[in-house]
């Protein structure tokens, strides 16, 4: 259920941001109206990326990195594991043509399945059981990501390598530990590399793919939405 439930909730919020995007209003005023006030994506634009350009995307890891890799003392045997593959959102500015500075926030919340074998006192009967162990994790991180788009003659396409620190929170309801289990919240630090490119089927509206080393996905997919916090308008004389 608690699956389900995530899933929604990422579609509903790309299906909002997707709705905005495309939505000719704003404000009560008119297309017509937006217009003449102030110009457009594509009369701003010379190239996918810019100085002032608001990108705020919404993605879903392909493969789930810390679900994959975390070890298990020798006598506990995972069997299964069910939950969401993790989500991420992140708000960036661009600070000049190539860069930009972004916020990330990541989620991932899953359950492992183990089984348990331990001997009897005198050794001579094996028992096992089951544990499952609920894992939620959370993610906060800032990173810088430079955009080579403007090396390329396609318009719509926006190629980026990025790098930043995660501070990460996770927990455990039941986290194997030698014989036993043990309710565990832990805190750390990572890095994060990423390198993708999004291609722009809209003025304001993207999909993209990228991969890169960290805990979290190797692939992600998403959607992004781009915005300009400062219009290049024609200087009053």
């Amino acid at each position: 259920m608690r699956k389900l439930w995530l899933t929604l909730t990422f579609l509903q919020l790309t299906c909002v941001a997707f709705i905005f995007a495309q939505s000719p209003l704003n404000a009560g005023k008119s297309k017509a109206m937006l217009k003449k006030d102030m110009p457009t994506l594509a009369d701003t634009l010379t190239h996918a990326f810019d100085k002032n350009v608001v990108l705020a995307t919404f993605s879903m890891g392909v493969d789930d990195a810390y679900r994959n890799t975390s070890s298990l003392p020798t006598n506990f045997l995972k069997t299964t594991s069910t939950g969401l593959n993790p989500v991420f959102g992140q708000l960036e500015l661009g600070v000049s043509k190539h860069f930009g500075i972004g916020a990330t926030f990541g989620y991932d919340n899953f359950i492992n399945h183990y089984s348990q074998l331990f001997n009897s006192s005198d050794s001579l009967v094996k028992f096992k059981r089951d544990v499952s162990d609920k894992i939620s994790i959370q993610r906060w991180g800032l990173n810088v990501t430079y955009h080579v788009n403007q090396a390329f003659k396609i318009k719509q396409l926006d190629v980026y390598m990025g790098a930043g620190l995660l501070l990460n929170r996770i927990k455990h309801s039941n986290l194997p530990q030698g014989d036993s289990t043990i309710t565990s919240v832990q805190h750390s630090v990572s890095p994060s590399i990423r390198v993708g490119a999004r291609y722009y089927v809209q003025g304001r509206s993207s999909i993209f793919l990228d991969a890169g080393f960290n805990d979290q996905s190797s692939v992600s997919v998403g959607y992004c939405c781009r915005f300009i916090a400062k219009p290049k308008g024609k200087k009053k004389k």
